[in-house]
Parts: C-alpha cells; sequence; structure tokens
C-alpha cells in the first residue's frame, strides 16, 4: 500500500481530518535529491510543517537554519544543551512566555519530566525534511491533525489491531513531544500543542496533533475500515440510545434492538 492509499484510506473513514498528512524524516546527511530550504526559518519545524501544508513544498533544513532549539535538540540535529547552558536560554524564553512561576519549577518541568517522557536522539541528524506524506518516502514520523473524534476513531482502530494505548501529553512545546518522544520512543503520540505549535503550523482550535512512527501506521492500516466503522456507528447508537431510552441502562438486550449504520 502506498503512503497516497494509506492516507486516504484513514481519510475515507475520518472525514474530520481537514488537513494533509506530513511525513518527516531524519537524514545523517544532507540528502542531494531534496531541496534544500533558502533562508532561516522562525521558529523552526513547526513553521516548516505550516509551510508545507499552504505550498505542498517538500524541503529539508538545518539546525543553522532553525531558530527553535528544542526542536534541533528533539530530532538531533544538535546536542541537547548543558545545564548552564539550558538556564541562561530559559531566563530569555521566561520572560517571553510566562511558562513557569519559578525557576525552580522551570527546572523541574524541563529537567526533569520532559527529559524522562521524552528523551533525546542518541545519534546525530544533519537535516529534517519535511514534506506531504504522500511525497515522502519511509518517513520517521507521520503527522494527523484531527479533531477530537476523529482522534478517538483512529485511537480505537489503533487499540483493534495491536491491543496498545497511544499515550498524549499537553505540553509547552508540541516539537519536544511529538519528535522526542515518537521518534526516539518508537510509539505513537498525540499532544494539545501549544501558542507556537499550533500558530505556525496553522491549526483550528478544534485540532489535536497525531504522531506515529511510519512502521506504526503500517501495522494497523489494513484493518483500519472495520473498527473505524463500527466505533462511528456505535457512538451514534449510544448517542441515540440515551436520547429515546432516558435513564436506562443501556444492557446488551436492549442494545441488540439498534441495527448499524445509524444516521
Amino acid at each position: 500500500m502506498t503512503n497516497q492509499q494509506i492516507e486516504e484510506r484513514i481519510r475515507k473513514y475520518v472525514p474530520e481530518i481537514k488537513k494533509d498528512f506530513i511525513g518527516i524524516k531524519m537524514w545523517k546527511e544532507e540528502p542531494k535529491d531534496v531541496p534544500k530550504y533558502e533562508g532561516p526559518l522562525f521558529p523552526g519545524i513547526c513553521t516548516q510543517i505550516g509551510e508545507v501544508l499552504t505550498t505542498g513544498r517538500n524541503f529539508y533544513t538545518t539546525k543553522e537554519q532553525s531558530f527553535c532549539q528544542a526542536a534541533n535538540m528533539s530530532v538531533g540535529a544538535k546536542p541537547p544543551l548543558t545545564e548552564e547552558q539550558w538556564l541562561k536560554a530559559h531566563q530569555g524564553h521566561a520572560q517571553l512566555s510566562r511558562d513557569c512561576k519559578s525557576i525552580e519549577i522551570a527546572t523541574k518541568y524541563y529537567q526533569v519530566e520532559e527529559i524522562n517522557l521524552c528523551p533525546y536522539p542518541k545519534e546525530k541528524n544533519e537535516a529534517v525534511q519535511v514534506g506531504l506524506f504522500k511525497d515522502i518516502k519511509d518517513p520517521d514520523i507521520v503527522l494527523i491533525f484531527s479533531n477530537p473524534l476523529g482522534g478517538d476513531i483512529i485511537n480505537r482502530a489503533y487499540a483493534y489491531s495491536l491491543g496498545e494505548i497511544i499515550k498524549g501529553f499537553g505540553s509547552h512545546g508540541g516539537c519536544r513531544f511529538i519528535f522526542g518522544y515518537t521518534y526516539v520512543v518508537k510509539e505513537p503520540t498525540f499532544t494539545i500543542g501549544d501558542p507556537e505549535w499550533r500558530q505556525f503550523i496553522g491549526m483550528d482550535d478544534n485540532e489535536i496533533t497525531l504522531a506515529f512512527p511510519y512502521q506504526s501506521l503500517l501495522r494497523f492500516i489494513d484493518d483500519f475500515p472495520e473498527p473505524a466503522e463500527y466505533y462511528r456507528n456505535y457512538s451514534r447508537m449510544m448517542k441515540f440510545f440515551v436520547r429515546n431510552n432516558p435513564k436506562t441502562y443501556p444492557t446488551p438486550e436492549l442494545m441488540s434492538n439498534y441495527r448499524f449504520p445509524i444516521k
């Protein structure tokens, strides 16, 4: 199944998805057959994603082009900051974002909580390619932007096939949790993002980000139509039942009176 066929299959059963799927690939050396982005990129990979969604372009960037050091570190383009470097960098950032009420709390959040949940890559990468999923062969990460209902359907289908839980995060940075977790831990995740991630990508207020290692998509895409269709109708059936049977527990006997599909 091609990347385009994978995307078409998911979008057929999850029409809540309005944006194209994004593919992200890390390179040990700058690729020769992929165009390089011209000029600096502010703040970083989130802007790169937003530009791809707007233009359909497929290009790569290096750490010298990206202002966002959190993104660079999360994809292995830059080594993690030392404690002294982090303290200096955070002092400036904190004045702008007001992310934590004290340096002690900020240290706990960034230097303990984040690193334990989302470790940095051990390998070094020279470039990050971002493009439409259909245009990138064997991407490391696939991004899907959907509302919570669509995310629920995808999550149900994943659990249906694999019996595994997709873990999600609230965060102070989408790149840190998307790349630091999906790329390193090799498990799918979702995040509500943060102002920069949402703004520069161009996300709607009701959208969340789901991120899958490419191999994870391949593990459940063949089964996808059956659980996706079933659970959408299951949700409709529950709403229909509650509306027509107030204060009645939906026992299997009562629920058996309803048949799919329920509009």
